[in-house]
C-alpha cells in the first residue's frame, strides 16, 4: 500500500484518540460528539451532530441566549429547512480534550439542531467515521 494512503485509514486505536457514538434521531443515526463551550469560565457541554457538509457550526437561539452570545450583523443562510438568520460569534471550545477558538453561527430560530461544521474545527483534528460501528474518532 502506498504510504500516503496509510494515513487516510482510520486505525483503531490512534494515539490521543477519543471516540463518540452516533446518536439516534427520528429513527436515523448521525455522527455526533460532545463539545464543551466556555463562557466566563463556565463550561457548557452539548452534543453536536457532525456535519461535514456544513461550512460553519450552528447553535439554536436558546443555546446562544444561554451562552450570552452577541448579536452583530444579521446574516442569512439557506438550507434544507429554508432561509434563516444568524449571527457570527467566536467561542472557546473543547473537543476530545483539545481547546480551540471556534466560529459559531447563532441561529435566530430554535428549530435547528446543534451542528458541528468544518470551519475552525476540522483543521484541528483527524476525524474518522466508522459507519458500520456507528462511531466517530477524533485524534
Amino acid at each position: 500500500m502506498l504510504s500516503f494512503l496509510k494515513d487516510l485509514l482510520c486505525k483503531n486505536p490512534l494515539p490521543n484518540q477519543e471516540s463518540f457514538s452516533y446518536i439516534n434521531m427520528n429513527q436515523a443515526y448521525y455522527p455526533a460528539c460532545e463539545v464543551v463551550l466556555y463562557k466566563n469560565k463556565q463550561e457548557f457541554k452539548y452534543t453536536f451532530i457532525i456535519d461535514s457538509g456544513a461550512d460553519i457550526s450552528l447553535v439554536p437561539k436558546s443555546i446562544g441566549e444561554q451562552l450570552e452570545l452577541k448579536k452583530g450583523q444579521l446574516r442569512y443562510l439557506g438550507g434544507i429547512s429554508g432561509r434563516m438568520g444568524y449571527y457570527i460569534n467566536q467561542v472557546q471550545a473543547e473537543i476530545a480534550g483539545k481547546q480551540f477558538k471556534m466560529e459559531l453561527a447563532w441561529a435566530t430560530k430554535d428549530t435547528v439542531p446543534l451542528l458541528l461544521g468544518r470551519k475552525s474545527v476540522f483543521k484541528n483534528f483527524k476525524i474518522c467515521f466508522n459507519e458500520k460501528k456507528k462511531t466517530v474518532f477524533f485524534s
